[in-house]
């Protein structure tokens, strides 16, 4: 399979967030678009998160995915 590559016109695009309905479900899709496997799976949520973006009870589950020149995270919320 051929290494997929973004040519957009950008040089460098540091990071975006895509926020999807079913985490597992989109990290494969994503890793079978891209070739990449996804670099690391994490959660955050709690008092931190109450305190810096104002989401009560709100879980963010998310996998990083690191290409060429775009750092992805794709992201399910849960909660509030």
């Amino acid at each position: 399979m051929e290494e997929f590559k973004m040519n957009n016109g950008f040089s460098l695009v540091n990071h975006v967030g895509i926020t999807v309905s079913n985490l597992e479900k989109s990290i494969e899709f994503y890793e079978t678009l891209t070739g990449k496997k996804i670099s690391n799976k994490d959660e955050i949520g709690g008092k931190r998160m109450a305190q810096t973006q104002g989401l009560d009870d709100t879980l963010i589950r998310y996998g990083n995915l690191h290409l060429d020149n775009i750092n992805m995270d794709i992201l399910v919320t849960d909660g509030a």
